[in-house]
């Protein structure tokens, strides 16, 4: 189990390195596809307040912690990730700022100037305020990200199961790890969802109605337990999980027909035309997923409509910037209890 979970998450990692090698190989463009429909595109500006308060010992410090992964989405011709735009502190500025790139490398303290710079593939930042007892640190960033309605134009396409071979290499071969590591569970549930299928787009969507039907938003298993994010078991045993466990389902099933398969996350934001900052908050967080068809690329599906391959501009994906999150910290490196709030404001502008 701990291993299907690590390769549903470095399979996802892999792909998403081999999509930024594209990015800079287009100086940061992704390529407009003649397959995926957009209308209604909006440019989000996304600013986040965290405000954190301790009663630290000495040489405390309150840790702020961003995750950067940019990466260009297939159905945009154009950034659609614009970076951070600023981040600020109160009441006094990070005593020092540390830098780690990748997921095994070691925290760098780097200079002011570094860190203003846009964000690379992989980075994260830390920045970290000595604190008096008592005192509460407010950190706010801001960043601005493209969306749209966008839906494939499935009736342009006729894929077939064969078709895999023309994937990717190293897509390929991520994907052929992550269904020989599969559980025959998961494999004799998929071909009993799909059945004799073999048009690609038909199975997707196939899968993707049995994960709808069957994956009901809870996020508590049956005994009680809170669903982890990669947990696929509650999802295909007990039909319970919210949706990061409900994408990791999906991923699962199309694994064990071959189909490259990736998490996304960002925000659901309903309204883009009244949004209220103080009405935007953790709970707008939503995982959904990406497949990757032969001769198309990455293609968004949305489990919970009936038609998979249409997504709302609602479906904000925020392009591997994760929400910061805060914390204090001892002198030791040790985490200190604290109290934390966080405020998530959106502003929405249409583009053409």
């Amino acid at each position: 189990m701990k291993q299907l979970i690590r390769l549903l998450f470095l399979g996802g990692l892999a792909v998403n390195f081999a999509l930024i090698s594209l990015k800079a190989q287009t100086n940061g463009l992704a390529q407009p596809n003649e397959y995926i429909e957009i209308t209604q595109k909006r440019l989000l500006t996304i600013v986040v307040t965290n405000r954190n308060s301790a009663k630290p010992p000495n040489q405390a410090y309150f840790a702020t912690i961003i995750n950067q992964v940019p990466r260009p989405v297939c159905w945009l011709d154009g950034k659609t990730y614009k970076g951070l735009t600023n981040v600020s502190f109160f009441p006094t500025p990070p005593t020092g700022v540390w830098l780690k790139v990748g997921a095994d490398s070691v925290w760098k303290q780097i200079t002011s100037q570094t860190w203003q710079c846009e964000p690379r593939p992989y980075f994260q930042w830390e920045w970290r305020i000595h604190c008096k007892s008592g005192e509460e640190a407010i950190t706010t960033t801001k960043y601005q990200i493209v969306t749209a309605t966008r839906r494939l134009r499935t009736e342009k396409l006729h894929l077939l199961l064969p078709d895999l071979k023309d994937l990717p290499p190293d897509i390929q071969a991520s994907t052929a790890r992550l269904k020989a590591s599969l559980p025959q569970e998961v494999t004799v549930r998929a071909r009993s969802i799909v059945g004799q299928e073999d048009s690609l787009v038909t199975i997707v969507e196939k899968i993707s109605d049995w994960t709808r039907a069957h994956v009901i938003q809870q996020a508590n298993d049956l005994s009680g337990k809170f669903i982890t994010r990669y947990n696929i078991w509650p999802g295909l045993r007990e039909d319970r999980g919210w949706c990061g466990p409900r994408s990791s389902v999906f991923r699962a099933l199309c694994a064990a027909y071959g189909i490259p398969a990736r998490e996304v996350s960002g925000y659901d934001l309903q309204n883009l035309d009244h949004l209220v900052g103080e009405d935007i908050n953790g709970r707008n967080a939503h995982v959904w997923a990406e497949v990757y068809l032969p001769h198309v690329g990455w293609v968004e599906v949305n489990v919970a409509n009936l038609n998979p391959f249409f997504v709302p501009a609602s479906h904000v994906p925020t392009c591997g910037i994760e929400t910061p999150i805060s914390f204090a910290v001892n002198e030791q490196g040790i985490g200190i209890p604290s109290k934390e709030s966080q405020k998530i404001s959106v502003t929405s502008v249409e583009i053409p």
